[in-house]
């Protein structure tokens, strides 16, 4: 880190200003460490504990140097930068003023390599004085240096504390001047894949070593040079770093200072406490001098009387006096209220509990006044309870954010109430109650949470629920059941209005360092079971909103397609197929999964059918074209036969490209029409195999329409003449009293075999036909022939087929068609159907 300078060095502040003087080598950093104190007074007044304000705009330029350009070398011997500082524990009331001296790194090598001694009224240069008149000493190590660069600074740092110390005390200084051995540039310590507490523990274990061999330094000083002279200094160690690095989990902070503020308040209170001794010892020194004066005799006499037990008490008493100082010092920077006395975890408490340690276990420790001994056990005792139940607090068996029931949170927060409850009333404003306070708030904020997401997704599930049921909707006009397009718009409409929720699953739960919704309340198991709940009733609405879109239920919507309605004019062709099926496939991708009749809606399903029907009869009359121009192309004689079928037989079997689209879009309206999903050119080529079909009729019902008039007057007469050549193959006779259903308007007639024959084979080409004999009101005689089919080689299918009414003398072809008779075989087989592919068969004869 390169050193800067302020642009113009201010003039020097008056006499009762705090004085803080940083001292180093060339290139330690102290320069930036003013930078980053500028920094930190904008963005870390809560680790200051107060506002600083600069009495000029150097120091912004020196932060404007740190975090935006490049540091400048410190170009003059000294720079001064005069400062207020307003403490928030005497807000209002009091402002500090003190002067904060960067030095040349140049200048300070010269002190520390070549001055025999430290001389204020040096012509050299004004850091020599400004070292004699500071309040405290803020020494700047570079913690990256090797550790022998760090050996060859202490012994220069070692040479110089001497002369320092003699200095002060041939100026009768007091002594416990404030010296603080700072190791700056503490982010080039963080290492590869180090997590912020492995950066820390990196930071203590520097501490660790450096403190160590500076003490290891000083022993062997003292052991040389003997014990330190009457102006000795109070030393102390920290770690700063102007940026936090990246890492583990974390991105970097390059405007974040690390140990800057809590470095600077510590000096600014120790400097605060020297300057009030140096004061008091001042004011002492006068009051001896003035009384001296008119006791001199009396005083010189008792001076020589006191002399030989002063110097002997001398040492002790320097001793005590300088672990008094320890303490008082201590007490002046741990702050006033509990919260500050224990602010700066992990760090500080540990730290802390480290010195008041060290303080304890001094062999002097027995001869301070009681006060003070009892002090420095109760912080001890205070700061170990402390530390222990944050460690506590932080082991958590599983913290609020990791809860997923209602029932885990009722554990922790009765944990919390119990057995990790803050220990002392005292500790309400600490960081470990601020946690386990947040982490209560985090239980209340979750609970209110999960019960609004969760009824959020249940309201959805309900309101979609009304829209699958259909309950209390009115018919649609066009005489469907409902009124699509109404429905449709209000899907959608349900649909938008879930996509923008109340909550994202990234916004984060109101409360301090609380986790977001994705992270905790989309993860509890209600919340998933209404989401879930909810998601399933809306696949089930976009099912049907698809199906009822490409089924054109709602009508011609340019955002929903319709391709499975299709038009009767102009008329559809197989051509038109591959199109249809392009445009299903893009607009509906899952529609052979889910465009089925299963689970769908009772209210509906006749809308659905309706519709499928529909547009199957326009498929269907497009592929009977297909079939029967094969047909033709066969029949060279224009005469049909079971031969020239078995070669249509033999062209669907190949699967001709032509109707590949068509067949599978028949699949999908037949799967929608009645749910059986059959291939009509596959079941054609499966009926055109068959030789024979057997008719197994032992019971017949014929429904009339009350509007034809008629009932029958004999029995029903199946002709097949390779079965009876001279009459009916089968007769059918009336039993029991016929049922009229009301509704319907039709009346059913039930018939059996007369002699208990109720069955015959028929083979394709051959004849077969039938009658029954009718009567109507005025005893008129009617009849019905069944003597119609598509093919005249499948004639068994004009048992299917309405009949024709005519009077008995007349041909049947002169007769009506008589819609709405329907003769169906009850017991038995029945009547083997003719598949719907089937077209009527209609042969030019060459």
């Amino acid at each position: 880190m390169s050193e800067a300078s302020s642009p113009t060095a201010p003039p020097a502040a008056g006499r009762e200003e705090i004085r803080l003087l940083l001292f180093g080598r060339p290139g330690a950093g102290k320069t930036s460490l003013l930078g980053a104190l500028a920094q930190a007074a904008q963005t870390q007044e809560h680790l200051l504990n107060g506002r600083l304000t600069e009495r000029t705009p150097a120091l912004e330029g020196l932060r404007h140097q740190v975090y935006d350009e490049t540091t400048r070398p410190t170009a003059e011997e000294v720079v001064l930068y005069p400062v207020d500082f307003e403490s928030f524990e005497t807000a209002g009331r009091e402002h500090l003023q003190a002067v904060l001296i960067d030095c040349d790194g140049r200048a300070a090598n010269d002190l520390l390599t070549r001055r025999p001694s430290l001389d204020p009224d040096s012509a050299e240069g004004p850091l020599a004085q400004e070292m004699l008149a500071a309040d405290a000493l803020v020494l700047v190590v570079d913690a990256s240096e090797s550790a022998s660069q760090v050996d060859a600074d202490f012994a220069e740092f070692g040479r110089f504390l001497r002369l320092f110390e003699r200095g002060r005390g041939q100026r009768s200084e007091v002594s416990g001047l404030p010296v603080f051995l700072v190791l700056s540039k503490c982010d080039l310590l963080a290492g590869p894949g180090d997590a912020p507490v492995d950066w820390v523990e990196r930071i203590e274990e520097r501490k660790r070593q450096v403190g160590q061999r500076f003490r290891d330094f000083l022993a062997r000083r003292e052991s040389a040079d003997g014990p330190p002279a009457f102006g000795s200094i109070d030393l102390h160690l920290w770690a700063t770093a102007v940026k936090r690095p990246a890492l583990a989990g974390t991105p970097a902070k390059p405007r974040e200072p690390y140990g800057v503020a809590e470095l600077f308040r510590q000096c600014i209170d120790a400097a605060l406490l020297f300057r009030q001794r140096r004061r008091r010892a001042g004011r002492r020194l006068l009051w001896t001098v003035g009384t001296a004066t008119g006791l001199v005799g009396l005083l010189i006499a008792l001076t020589v009387a006191l002399l030989g037990q002063a110097l002997r008490d001398r040492e002790s008493d320097r001793q005590v006096r300088a672990l008094q100082n320890k303490v008082d010092t201590y007490k002046l920077k741990e702050g006033q209220t509990t919260a500050e006395r224990l602010r700066g975890w992990p760090t500080l408490p540990r730290q802390r509990m480290s010195e008041l340690a060290e303080l304890r276990s001094d062999p002097d420790f027995d001869r301070l006044p009681a006060d003070q001994q009892r002090y420095v056990e109760d912080r001890l005792q205070e700061l170990r309870d402390y530390v222990a139940y944050y460690d506590k607090l932080l082991q958590l068996r599983r913290r609020p954010a990791e809860a997923r029931t209602e029932a885990e949170l009722e554990e922790i927060e009765q944990t919390l109430k119990t057995d990790l409850a803050v220990p002392r009333a005292a500790w309400g404003q600490t960081e470990a109650a601020r946690l386990h306070h947040d982490y209560l708030e985090q239980i209340a904020a979750l609970r209110r949470a999960v019960d609004n997401v969760a009824e959020w997704y249940r309201q959805r599930q309900r309101e979609g629920e009304k829209l699958w049921t259909f309950a209390g909707r009115p018919p649609g006009a066009a005489g469907t059941s409902v009124d699509w397009r109404d429905w449709q718009a209000e899907v959608e409409k349900l649909f938008a209005g879930a996509e923008k929720p109340p909550f994202r699953e990234t916004d984060r739960l109101p409360g301090p360092g609380t986790p977001t919704y994705g992270e905790t309340v989309f993860l509890f198991q209600r919340v998933q079971e209404a989401r879930h709940d909810w998601e399933a009733v809306k696949r089930h609405l976009q099912r049907l909103l698809d199906l009822s879109s490409a089924l054109g239920l709602a009508g011609t919507q340019p955002d929903r397609p319709s391709p499975l309605a299709l038009p009767r004019k102009p008329p559809f062709t197989v051509g038109d197929a591959a199109e249809r099926l392009q445009r299903l496939q893009e607009a509906y991708p899952r529609y052979k999964e889910e465009f089925t009749l299963a689970d769908l809606p009772e209210a509906i399903v006749g809308d659905v059918r309706q519709a499928a029907a529909a547009s199957y009869e326009q498929l269907l009359e497009a592929g009977r074209e297909v079939v029967l121009r094969q047909l033709q192309q066969a029949a060279g004689d224009g005469r049909e036969t079971p031969q020239r079928w078995a070669a249509v037989r033999r062209w669907l079997l190949q699967d001709p490209e032509e109707l590949r689209a068509w067949r599978q879009l028949a699949r999908v309206l037949t799967g929608l029409k009645d749910g059986s999903r059959v291939d009509p050119a596959a079941e054609l080529a499966e009926f055109l195999d068959r030789e024979r079909f057997p008719l197994e009729l032992k019971r017949l019902t014929v429904e009339v329409p009350d509007r034809l008039r008629v009932r029958p007057s004999g029995p029903l007469s199946v002709y097949h003449p390779p079965t009876s050549r001279t009459g009916p193959a089968l007769v059918f006779e009336v039993v029991g009293d016929s049922q009229r259903d009301p509704q319907r308007r039709v009346t059913v007639y039930t018939f059996r075999p007369t002699n208990g024959k109720g069955a015959l084979t028929y083979q394709p080409g051959e004849e077969l036909w039938a009658t029954l004999p009718l009567r109507d009101a005025d005893k008129g005689a009617w009849m019905f022939t069944w003597a119609r089919s598509r093919s005249e080689v499948y004639q068994h299918e004009r048992l299917t087929r309405p009949p024709r009414l005519h009077r008995p003398d007349q041909e049947n072809i002169a007769g009506e068609l008589a819609v709405g008779v329907v003769l169906r075989a009850t017991k038995g087989s029945g009547i083997p159907p003719v598949p719907d592919l089937m077209p009527v068969v209609r042969l030019e004869k060459r």
